[in-house]
């Protein structure tokens, strides 16, 4: 596996427009997006101590979550561009990934943050209605961001891979804005 393929990450809190965002990479760029989150939903419907931790507001356990990330790039030979949406949650899996990536030839090109204010992330996910976005699971996965994934960012920014997006205003004004940094 030593092609040359671009790996990136979206981060950002919960509500930040992530999925939308890589949609439209997808989409505009073709990038290969592996949703974490929709991995480990879908994995929750089999494993009850994973749909407990999400009916919590927790995040799955990093064995867990690496392994569902390993097994989506090893799968994904046929794309020369992934990008991983919402993973590294904290700083062990960002060093996880690093190590993985470099063990197989790759490397993780850019980290894109979508910076958006707590309490523009809860009028989001107000209107967003999914259901494990009641008040205590947005507060709890708030300030796990605020706790791990800063660090992750703090990470990336101080080998150059980051990239810091303003993730007010509209879908297509944030966009933009991460095109202008691919």
């Amino acid at each position: 596996m030593t092609q040359q393929k671009t790996i990136m990450t979206l981060l950002g809190p919960t509500g930040s427009g992530k999925d939308t965002q890589a949609d439209l990479l997808a989409n505009n760029y073709g990038f290969t997006v592996i949703k974490i989150g929709r991995l480990i939903r879908a994995l929750a419907e089999t494993n009850t101590n994973i749909a407990q931790s999400i009916q919590k507001g927790e995040l799955a356990d990093d064995q867990t979550v690496n392994k569902l990330v390993a097994e989506q790039i090893t799968t994904n030979d046929s794309t020369d561009k992934i990008l991983l949406d919402g993973y590294p949650r904290h700083i062990d899996q960002a060093i996880w990934l690093d190590d993985h990536l470099k063990k197989n030839g790759l490397a993780l090109s850019k980290a894109i943050y979508i910076d958006v204010p707590d309490d523009e992330v809860r009028r989001r996910l107000a209107l967003r209605g999914r259901a494990d976005d009641v008040e205590q699971n947005i507060t709890e996965r708030l300030e796990i961001f605020h706790r791990e994934t800063v660090k992750v960012i703090a990470y990336y920014k101080r080998d150059a891979r980051l990239a810091r997006i303003d993730g007010s205003g509209s879908v297509e004004e944030i966009y933009q804005r991460i095109e202008a940094v691919l």
